[in-house]
């Protein structure tokens, strides 16, 4: 008799998980078909870096705006990330010092994440996980600098990115005041603003 009940357990928790399953990737589905085909858009951006077992916290607001292969994050100020689709530049600034630093694009391994497909990162070349209280997670299936994608929902739309890499640091952007008006964003940097310049473009992307 108990055998037959742990089978009859084991039968029903393997069912939820295939609904489970398919209900995520339903989810996914719609995610995709929302947010690739958006062209432009422009969000609010707070965002957290994190690992507790090293007792370190770090957190931004600012803004990002998606253009094409384009995009441009600010951080107010003191810290702009910045790509024309052709190479990506890091510009900070502190009291004593400031300083940029170019890529080609693609090649910035500053990046969590490649930021010209900010909202839509995932819609290739992940595998569902789960979905449970509206977050879906998802795991990279290639080459990433983070081992698990989280992506928080609202009435279908994200509400939070979280990737957590190897180390169990996790980087979060709380996402707010979506729009698809982007007039005026400028998708470069002036490199003359900044004291100390750091090129590692190739002669192909300058």
């Amino acid at each position: 008799m108990k055998k037959l009940l742990t089978f009859v357990l084991m039968i029903f928790s393997l069912s939820l998980t295939a609904q489970n399953l398919d209900e995520a990737q339903h989810t996914l589905q719609l995610l995709t078909e929302k947010y690739q085909g958006i062209e432009k858009y422009k969000v609010d951006v707070a965002y957290t870096f994190e690992n507790s077992a090293m007792g370190f916290k770090n957190s931004q607001s600012g803004n990002m705006t998606v253009q094409g292969d384009s995009y441009r994050l600010d951080y107010g100020d003191a810290e702009v990330w910045v790509s024309d689709g052709r190479s990506e530049s890091i510009g900070t600034k502190e009291e004593d010092h400031s300083q940029i630093i170019m890529f080609c694009a693609g090649e910035n391994e500053e990046a969590v994440l490649e930021y010209s497909k900010f909202l839509s990162f995932y819609t290739e070349g992940h595998k569902v996980l789960s979905l449970e209280n509206n977050i879906l997670r998802l795991e990279p299936m290639g080459e990433a600098l983070y081992v698990e994608a989280q992506i928080k929902l609202k009435d279908l739309g994200i509400a939070q990115i979280m990737l957590v890499d190897d180390m169990k640091s996790t980087y979060t952007f709380d996402i707010s005041n979506f729009t698809t008006n982007t007039a005026g964003t400028e998708f470069t940097i002036d490199a003359s603003n900044y004291a100390e310049k750091i090129d590692e473009r190739g002669a192909s992307c300058k």
